[in-house]
């Protein structure tokens, strides 16, 4: 039995996408993800809709999961994501993971989209979806919140996984946290460090507790931007950048763990932060100077031995499942280490 599951993010171009999905799947991963974006701080990205991805990925794999990490509650009416995943999760034939979050600015605001309340619209939201995924023609359902209203509604697909898709939610604040605890198959920890993740786990599953859950039911989802090299310096210096720009959006990370620089721009916080070319410039500076003790901690970088160390720290912690966003160059050598020196090592 695997003690830590294995996904990997989905990223580059649409061919490297599918390609990264084959060798998960070849060499032993448990499951893909595809992150959601429109715009995004690196200007040169190819970026595609995240269920079309899913789904051509799940066209060229048989068993791995596919998990979005994660859809908003802005962009896309809940209906229409509630219609969207059963479809790839027909297709795919019951392998899909509807990963949620609250949103952000740079997704929604350079296109209009009001962005308020975005935890109880969550709360909403995944509500709508579990209600319309038990609907049909003859058994219509109806639902009054303060942003979604449905009346006699019904959809004309369900999805193949029984009851339903599993849930997972992206969490960086209490009221995320809650969601999770009391409606959420899986916890989505976005770069954290192990003590981080070991006390926003605590609260989880002291709030699942309060509600009669059992929060060994609840997987959790470790993201880790990934490079495997030969010696730890070139690892570090693959994912100094990318890490530096995720902590600088997760500002509440950098505090908890001490090491946030002083003169920051208010903008680079994820709650403000649009990526328009101001923002982006400032955001690719300011990741050097981020500290590389909170890099070391919130990243997997090194030999395949530093690799199993770090995932054991965040074993020890709680997590039961790792999403990998790797940062290597050659995915073909990267995977095949994986499944010989480090997957092993979780087979227990």
């Amino acid at each position: 039995m695997r003690s830590v599951r294995f996904g990997s993010m989905l990223s580059g171009d649409l061919d490297s996408r599918i390609r990264t999905a084959e060798l998960a799947e070849k060499h032993g991963f448990d499951s893909v993800w595809s992150g959601d974006h429109l715009t995004f701080w690196y200007p040169d990205a190819i970026y595609p809709e995240t269920w079309s991805t899913l789904l051509a990925a799940g066209m060229h794999t048989r068993r791995v999961s596919l998990g979005s990490s994660v859809v908003d509650p802005f962009r896309r009416h809940p209906s229409l994501l509630a219609q969207t995943v059963a479809s790839v999760d027909r297709f795919t034939h019951g392998r899909t993971i509807l990963g949620m979050g609250a949103g952000e600015p740079m997704n929604n605001i350079p296109f209009g989209i009001k962005w308020e309340k975005p935890a109880k619209r969550l709360r909403e939201a995944i509500e709508v979806i579990k209600c319309l995924w038990k609907s049909s023609p003859k058994g219509p359902v109806n639902y009054d919140g303060e942003f979604f209203k449905l009346i006699n509604a019904y959809l004309m697909i369900t999805p193949k996984r029984k009851p339903h898709p599993p849930f997972y939610v992206s969490s960086s604040a209490r009221l995320t946290r809650k969601i999770v605890a009391e409606m959420a198959d899986g916890w989505i920890a976005h770069i954290h460090s192990p003590e981080t993740f070991e006390e926003d786990l605590q609260e989880i599953e002291n709030n699942a507790k309060l509600v009669g859950r059992n929060p060994a039911e609840i997987d959790k989802v470790a993201f880790l931007i990934t490079s495997l090299s030969t010696d730890e310096e070139s690892g570090f210096k693959s994912v100094r950048i990318p890490v530096g720009m995720e902590l600088l959006l997760a500002q509440d990370i950098l505090k908890r763990t001490g090491f946030l620089p002083v003169n920051i721009p208010g903008m680079l916080d994820l709650r403000k932060f649009t990526a328009s070319p101001k923002e982006n410039e400032a955001i690719w500076k300011f990741a050097e100077k981020i500290d590389r003790r909170i890099i070391e901690q919130t990243s997997l970088f090194g030999t395949t031995d530093k690799c199993v160390e770090t995932i054991e720290k965040f074993e020890k912690a709680g997590a039961t499942h790792v999403e990998l966003a790797f940062v290597n160059k050659n995915l073909d050598e990267t995977f095949r280490l994986f499944e010989e020196k480090i997957i092993p090592h979780f087979d227990r």
